[in-house]
């Protein structure tokens, strides 16, 4: 699935262990080692914090989902991402969509419209 050569950190290699539809496997890592995280490299902080949040929004956290959401856009939006172009905007348009739908969600009706 993705190079796990010594060039990465020994957290990075254990979030990449993790199965990907183990959501709550990500989630409980995340929270775990939240600190470690925000030490690593951005390559890696940006992968993690990306699946992140996708985990969360798959077993309806959306709260948390929100609260998260706008610092993934950005990231995703950031050159220096870990993401090429192509892989970048739709994991882009995935997360706009997300957000909408977990307004929808929380009983943020306006708030889910492009127009509110």
């Amino acid at each position: 699935m993705y190079n796990t050569s010594a060039l990465h950190s020994l957290i990075y290699r254990s979030f990449l262990a993790i199965p990907d539809k183990d959501y709550y496997g990500l989630i409980h890592f995340f929270e775990e080692k939240e600190d470690a995280i925000d030490q690593l490299e951005d390559h890696e902080r940006h992968h993690i914090v990306i699946d992140y949040v996708q985990a969360l929004f798959e077993i309806g956290a959306y709260q948390q989902f929100l609260g998260i959401v706008d610092e993934a856009i950005l990231i995703v939006l950031d050159t220096s991402s870990v993401y090429d172009e192509i892989k970048g905007m739709a994991i882009f348009h995935q997360l706009l969509f997300r957000k909408a739908a977990a307004w929808l969600q929380t009983g943020h009706y306006r708030k889910s419209s492009p127009h509110h």
